[in-house]
């Protein structure tokens, strides 16, 4: 018994030995994708291992479901060019990253289409329409701002007796929101990518700003009372960051 369990624990760290870091039900499928590439098997071999540990499931799907063909002539640095590119434009966006692995793997990583032409297409893609995609979600958040905020802002301050002068917006990467010493707010037009309780939290903080001007322990004491659980929404919000 003893002897079986030591036998299956080598097997399976075989197994993982193998193919560092890429999820056990490819493996069969890379064992033979990879016999089959015959003499370009170094160069796939090279973009498996080569890849970064978010990029391994990718790099090993496509060589999983390559056609042949192109498991015989693909080189390694063009497929892991293709693969980073990819990787790079889902992390780059926020609403990408909500794109499910199975949509990302089958319809976004792919570098070719049947019969499509081999070429190094995605990095001109992303240099081309990159900046666009940003700019129009820009906009949509601007407007979502516009839209939404004021009356939450007006609702907010009401609630809890808070006076401000003016209210506007800005695409920042800096910050979520301040409050001048003229009680004038500016909020980040992205907050509106952010769950419902973090923005009041955000604008519930520009509001306490209104009457304590720094981060003394007043003013944490003023933000607890409007906002209970303050310090616990503080922790959530810096798991988003101000970029797209």
């Amino acid at each position: 018994m003893r002897s079986t369990f030591i036998l299956l624990l080598c097997c399976m760290c075989f197994a993982c030995a193998k193919y560092p870091g890429v999820p056990e039900k490819y493996h069969a499928l890379l064992d033979k994708a990879l016999e089959t590439s015959g003499t370009n098997q170094p160069e796939l071999a090279k973009a498996l291992e080569s890849a970064t540990p978010e990029m391994k499931e990718g790099v090993a799907f496509l060589i999983s479901y390559m056609p042949e063909r192109d498991l015989k002539t693909m080189k390694g640095d063009d497929l892991l060019s293709n693969v980073k590119l990819a990787y790079e434009a889902r992390n780059r966006f926020a609403w990408a990253k909500s794109v499910p692995d199975s949509i990302f793997l089958n319809d976004v990583l792919p570098y070719a289409s049947l019969n499509e032409e081999r070429d190094q297409w995605r990095a001109d893609f992303y240099k081309r329409f990159a900046p666009y995609v940003e700019n129009f979600l820009i906009e949509i958040y601007r407007m979502e701002s516009k839209r939404y905020l004021p009356g939450r802002v007006k609702e907010l301050a009401e609630q809890f007796g808070f006076r401000y002068r003016a209210l506007s917006f800005r695409n920042n990467i800096s910050n979520w929101g301040s409050c001048s010493a003229d009680n004038n707010i500016s909020l980040n037009v992205k907050l509106m990518k952010l769950p419902d309780e973090i923005i009041d939290y955000v604008i519930l903080h520009e509001l306490c700003h209104t009457v304590e001007k720094n981060h003394s322990s007043s003013f944490w004491a003023l933000m607890e009372k409007v906002c209970p659980g303050c310090m616990q929404m503080r922790r959530r919000l810096r798991q988003y960051n101000t970029r797209i």
